[in-house]
């Protein structure tokens, strides 16, 4: 066999081999990739639905909804609509129309945590803080936090 035979034999089989690993890596979503999604599905929201996505977040743990120094616990057992009342309550601008000028996701571990900005009209900023668990590649809500 010549070399030039076995040097193309070679390169086929590398460029085989690289195709397999990029193309399951574009067919595997990572962990941080959903979590963007969810920060993005927050953000796309019309600002009287974004409490209902933060909401469908829930799992099978209690919900801390927190806003400056008033926090209220919803139970897992509790309909969802208790739950996105409590966060339309704790932070009206979800629902005032206010528009979202930053926002950020980071995953730490098993904690997933996304921040948002939320400014409406000439009113002073307000971020928005959701808490995510990790466990087996879902995310479930933990807080939703108000911070001025």
């Amino acid at each position: 066999m010549s070399p030039t035979r076995i040097a193309v034999y070679v390169i086929a089989t590398l460029v085989a081999v690289f195709g397999v690993v990029f193309a399951a890596d574009a067919l595997v979503e990572s962990d941080e990739e959903r979590l963007d999604e969810l920060a993005v599905s927050i953000e796309s929201a019309r600002s009287g639905t974004r409490s209902e996505r933060i909401a469908a977040l829930a799992g099978d743990e209690p919900v801390a909804v927190v806003a400056d120094r008033h926090r209220v616990w919803i139970d897992a057992d509790e309909p969802e609509s208790t739950l996105r009342a409590a966060i339309d309550d704790a932070l009206p601008e979800l629902t005032d129309g206010a528009t979202i000028v930053a926002s950020e996701s980071a995953l730490t571990g098993q904690r997933g945590r996304i921040t948002m900005r939320l400014r409406e009209g000439r009113e002073t900023p307000v971020d928005l803080v959701v808490e995510l668990a990790l466990a087996d590649h879902q995310f479930s809500l933990i807080e939703v936090r108000r911070m001025r």
